[in-house]
């Protein structure tokens, strides 16, 4: 059962792999302030990084779990093979994390360019035994004036979603053992699963921001200027995509950001 408290789990890619390492650091910076805006109890955070790796300056709470996998670049490719890659890596870099870690509570992965909903330690220490909760409500957001609400489906998109009790996700003592390498890529390195395994609630209020457009992500979602502009010339997929932008200036302060 949990303890009430939250960990913040954080895998990050190689920087050998990444165009613009100094752009990452500044997302993660704002990130980790979203992490640390909690109103109820202060979380933990810990980071999966290759040894070595340039972070941004970290606040008290912070723990680095430095993996050491051998480098190599994703195909640039969609398909198969670059989600294969994808999630072996960033499987195994929150196993072994975690496996440091050792998190009594809940656990929440986090992408570094994401923000959370500041009401996540006090859902969590309100209901510590809880299996967990899903994202179902939440935020697209590309860095400009004007954000989009997701009212449902956001944890289909999103791998920021997913709040779960920390032993219910077996974390091998040993994530190097190849015998674990199965679940690691189709558990920690994939949230899409999650929900199924562990019964998981809806949060029941908006909990997470999803940041697009940046560079930084792997999924190549795409701001909402060329999404409104893609929909012009289609009358209702237009509405739709308007009807769903918010300021972000009257979102921000319930993110941390």
């Amino acid at each position: 059962m949990g303890d009430g408290s939250l960990t913040f789990a954080i895998p990050v890619r190689d920087p050998r792999g990444v165009e613009d390492w100094d752009a990452v650091k500044e997302l993660m910076a704002i990130t980790l302030r979203s992490l640390f805006a909690q109103q109820g109890p202060r979380p933990r955070v810990v980071i999966g990084a290759s040894p070595g790796t340039p972070l941004p300056p970290l606040p008290d709470g912070v723990q680095v779990v430095e993996v050491d996998l051998p480098y190599r670049p994703l195909p640039p490719e969609q398909g198969p093979q670059r989600w294969d890659a994808i999630l072996v890596d960033k499987g195994l870099r929150l196993a072994h994390a975690l496996a440091v870690a050792r998190p009594q509570g809940h656990v929440m992965v986090v992408d570094y360019d994401d923000l959370v909903s500041s009401r996540l330690a006090a859902t969590v220490a309100a209901s510590p035994d809880a299996p967990g909760w899903f994202v179902d409500a939440g935020y697209q957001w590309d860095g400009g004036p004007l954000a989009a609400l997701l009212p449902t489906g956001f944890n289909d998109l999103c791998g920021t979603s997913l709040l779960v009790r920390a032993d219910l996700l077996r974390i091998p003592a040993d994530p190097a053992d190849p015998a674990n390498l199965e679940w690691i890529k189709q558990t920690l390195g994939s949230h899409k699963r999650w929900h199924g395994l562990f019964g998981l609630e809806p949060l029941g209020f908006p909990g997470a921001v999803y940041r697009i457009g940046s560079g930084a992500n792997v999924s190549g979602a795409v701001g909402h200027g060329r999404r409104v502009l893609r929909a012009a010339r289609r009358p209702a997929q237009f509405v739709r995509e308007v009807g769903v932008l918010r300021p972000w200036a009257a979102i921000r302060r319930g993110f941390g950001a």
